[in-house]
């Protein structure tokens, strides 16, 4: 009489048991992996965001009527015709004003990095961001 290989039912629902211990133990991590590439993201957006507002308040000082964008007090204004023309994102950012915060980049409203402009002359611009939503 021949002897069948393969697993029996028990074996099988064991290893099936095992491997959802695994995938509930290690979905976690990688749900988390994904929140912090995001606020990765928003931090090299960031940092653009200050290098292109600072170069853009260098070439103020030095040629007041520039009208390459929009500004006030000598940096670019909080809008689609000042920050956001220096500033070019992928698409997976949206970019939009956002009410009491300024001009932002960001996958929500509660996940993203922004640029408001300075509210009087020799001020400096505002960097407001929320990662809650990420």
């Amino acid at each position: 009489m021949k002897r069948q290989g393969g697993f029996t039912l028990i074996e099988m629902i064991v290893v099936i048991v095992i491997l959802g211990i695994l995938a509930v133990t290690a979905a976690p991590k990688f749900l988390s992996l994904e929140k912090e590439a995001k606020i990765g993201t928003l931090r090299g957006v960031e940092a653009a965001i200050v290098s292109s507002a600072s170069m853009a308040h260098g070439v103020l000082l030095l040629n007041p009527s520039s009208k390459e964008f929009t500004n006030t007090h000598e940096y670019p204004t909080a809008d689609a015709d000042g920050i956001g023309k220096l500033v070019s994102v992928s698409d997976d950012l949206t970019a939009k004003e956002l009410a009491d915060v300024g001009y932002i980049w960001g996958y929500n409203d509660t996940c993203y990095v922004g640029y408001k402009a300075p509210a009087e002359a020799g001020s400096e611009p505002t960097y407001p961001s929320d990662t809650t939503g990420c």
